[in-house]
C-alpha cells in the first residue's frame, strides 16, 4: 500500500485497505467497493485525498455524511460509526464482521513470533453475535509471561497494558484482551473466554455437583486438587456430563438445562454448506466477472451458485434489462460446459414494483433456475401496503426466495411491515426467506430465523457478494443460523445441487 509518504497514515492503517477503512468508517461494503473501483483509489492517501476534494460526496450525490468518519479513521485508528437513528435492538459495539478483521488483524502479528503458538478468537466473536463490545483472543505459548512482554503489536494499536496471563489492548475503536496461556491450558482458556459469563457460572456451578472445580477454564478435583489434562473443550465438557456445546449456544440461557435432557439440536455447520445462493457480477453493480466469481466458488469447494444479478427496476445498482439477462444467462450456459465440476444456477435478483408486480415479465423469468425478489426503491411505503406488496410477490409461483425480506441494517429501522404475516405467508406458500450476509445487513436476524425454523420455512443464505473477496461474508450467515438453532434440514444450502432442483421444480410445479 503506497503510504510511505505519509508516514502518520502508515502507522493508522497498516494492514487496512481503502476499502476497508470505508467500511470501518460505517459504509455498507457494497458502496465502500464501488467507491474504491469507480474512483481507482488504489492507496489510504488516495483515499485521504478523495475526501478532501469532494470526489466521494460527488459520487454519492452530495447526500453523504462520511467525510469526517473516514478522515478521523486515518488520522486516527479510530473505527467512529456514522449518526444513525439507532434502534432499541442496537447495542453500542461494532458489527461482527469489523471486529473479526480486528482480530485477525491482531492475530497476524504473531507470525514471526518463534516456538510453538496457538490462537483462536473467541467471546463474542466466537459466539457470532452480531454486535461485538470488545474482543477475545486466546494464544498458547509455552512462556506466556514472556510473551506478555514482547507481544509484537500491530502499529495501529494506540494503548496496551500487560500481565502475567492478559494483554489489554486499544485499537481501532476497540477494547481486546489477549489472554495468554501454555498449550496444556489452552482448551480450557478457551472455553472460558467463549461462553458468556452466565454460561461460565453454570459450568462452574455443575462441575462443583460432580466435586470439581472449574476456574478460568482450570478444571481440578475438588478434593486431591489434582489438575485434570483435558485436550479440548469437548473433554472439558464430558467431564461435566455433557455433550459438545456449540460456541453460538454458550449465552447461559437453557442450553445447559437442553444438553443435560439430550434434546440440545445440532446446529447447521459450515460444512454443511452447498453453495452460495446469492452472486452479484460486473452485469450489474458487482466487480468481478461471472467466470471469476465461478472459479472462486470452485476453489472454496462450492456444488453449486446462483448467479443473481440486479434488474431494471434497480437503476442505481446497474440493473439488467429482460435481453440483458437472457444474454448473461446463454453467457451462463456457455461457462457451464467448461465449468462442469460446478453447478451455475442462472438466476436474478428481481425488483418488486410497489404494486407488488415483478420487474421482469414471467415469460422472462420461466427460463431461469432460480428467482429471488427483492425491494430496493420505495419502502417508505404505508406499513399495510407494504405487506401487501410484499405477498403479492410471493404469490407469483416463479418466485422462490424473498431476499433481505425485513429492509434490516443493523442500526436503523428495518421495513414497516407485518413481519409474522409475512413469515405465514411464505410458509403457506412454500417460498424460502433468504438471510442476507452483507455485514450491514444480516437479515433475517437470528430471531426471525428461529421463527422460521418453526414454521418449517426453508432459509436461503445468499452471501450477496459483488466481488470474489465478499463472498467471504457467507459465514456470517452460517453464523446467524446457527446462533438462530437451524439444522441442516432448513437451509437449503446443506442440500445437494440435485436435491436444490427438485425444491426449485417443485415449487416452481406446485
Amino acid at each position: 500500500m503506497e503510504t510511505e509518504d505519509r508516514p502518520d497514515i502508515t502507522r493508522a492503517c497498516a494492514g487496512a485497505t481503502p476499502a476497508d477503512i470505508l467500511i470501518g468508517a460505517g459504509l455498507p461494503s457494497v458502496k465502500a467497493h464501488y467507491i474504491v473501483s469507480t474512483l481507482m483509489i488504489q492507496s489510504v492517501v488516495a483515499l485521504e485525498e478523495a475526501v478532501e476534494n469532494g470526489s466521494i460526496k460527488a459520487l454519492l450525490g452530495g447526500t453523504t455524511n462520511m467525510d469526517d468518519h473516514v478522515l478521523r479513521f486515518i488520522r486516527l485508528g479510530e473505527r467512529v460509526a456514522p449518526s444513525t437513528q439507532i434502534t432499541d435492538q442496537a447495542r453500542a459495539g461494532v458489527p461482527l464482521a469489523y471486529a473479526a478483521w480486528v482480530g485477525r488483524t491482531v492475530l497476524s502479528s504473531l507470525g514471526n513470533v518463534p516456538g510453538r503458538l496457538s490462537a483462536a478468537m473467541a467471546g463474542q466473536v466466537r459466539r457470532q453475535c452480531e454486535i461485538v463490545d470488545s474482543l477475545d483472543l486466546v494464544v498458547s505459548t509455552e512462556n506466556p509471561a514472556d510473551l506478555a512482554g514482547t507481544f509484537p503489536l500491530p502499529s495501529v494499536a494506540v494503548n496496551a497494558v500487560a500481565s502475567s496471563d492478559v494483554l489489554q489492548i486499544n485499537m481501532l475503536g476497540m477494547d481486546i484482551r489477549v489472554h495468554l496461556t501454555t498449550p496444556r491450558g489452552f482448551a480450557g482458556r478457551l472455553l472460558d473466554a467463549t461462553g458468556s459469563a452466565c454460561h461460565g457460572q453454570l459450568l462452574a456451578e455443575l462441575a462443583s455437583k460432580r466435586g470439581l472445580l472449574l476456574d478460568r477454564g482450570v478444571l481440578t478435583d475438588s478434593i486431591t486438587g489434582r489438575q485434570i489434562r483435558l485436550e479440548d473443550e469437548a473433554q472439558i465438557y464430558a467431564r461435566l456430563g455433557l455433550p459438545f456445546i456449540p460456541p453460538e449456544y454458550r449465552v447461559g440461557s437453557s442450553e445447559i438445562e437442553e444438553a443435560l435432557a439430550g434434546i440440545l439440536p445440532r446446529p447447521v455447520a459450515h460444512e454443511d454448506m452447498q453453495g452460495d445462493l446469492h452472486l452479484h457480477t460486473d452485469w450489474s453493480d458487482g466487480l468481478d466477472s461471472v467466470e471469476d466469481m465461478v472459479a472462486e466458488a470452485i476453489r472454496r469447494g462450492c456444488s453449486y451458485v446462483a448467479v443473481s444479478d440486479h434488474t431494471a427496476y434497480h437503476v442505481a445498482a446497474n440493473g439488467l434489462s429482460a435481453e440483458q439477462l437472457l444474454a448473461q444467462w446463454e453467457a451462463i450456459d456457455r461457462l457451464q460446459r467448461r465449468y462442469p465440476s460446478i453447478v451455475i444456477l442462472k438466476g436474478a435478483e428481481v425488483d418488486i414494483l410497489p404494486d407488488g408486480t415483478l420487474d421482469i415479465s414471467d415469460d422472462i423469468l420461466q427460463r431461469a433456475d432460480i428467482v429471488m425478489a427483492s425491494v430496493h426503491r420505495h419502502s417508505d411505503m404505508e406499513p399495510r401496503a407494504l405487506t401487501r406488496r410484499l405477498i403479492r410477490a410471493m404469490e407469483n409461483p416463479l418466485v422462490n426466495v424473498l431476499a433481505h425480506p425485513t429492509g434490516r441494517s443493523i442500526g436503523q429501522s428495518d421495513y414497516r411491515v407485518d413481519v409474522e404475516e409475512l413469515l405465514c405467508t411464505a410458509a403457506r406458500l412454500g417460498v424460502a426467506l433468504e438471510i442476507n450476509c452483507a455485514p450491514n445487513r444480516l437479515d433475517l436476524d437470528e430471531r426471525l430465523a428461529r421463527r422460521c425454523d418453526d414454521l418449517g420455512i426453508a432459509l436461503a443464505i445468499g452471501s450477496d457478494a459483488h466481488s470474489v473477496g465478499e463472498m467471504d461474508q457467507f459465514s456470517l450467515g452460517v453464523g446467524v443460523a446457527r446462533r438462530a438453532r437451524c439444522t441442516s434440514h432448513s437451509i437449503l444450502n446443506a442440500r445437494s445441487s440435485q436435491e436444490l432442483r427438485a425444491w426449485l421444480d417443485s415449487h416452481r410445479n406446485g
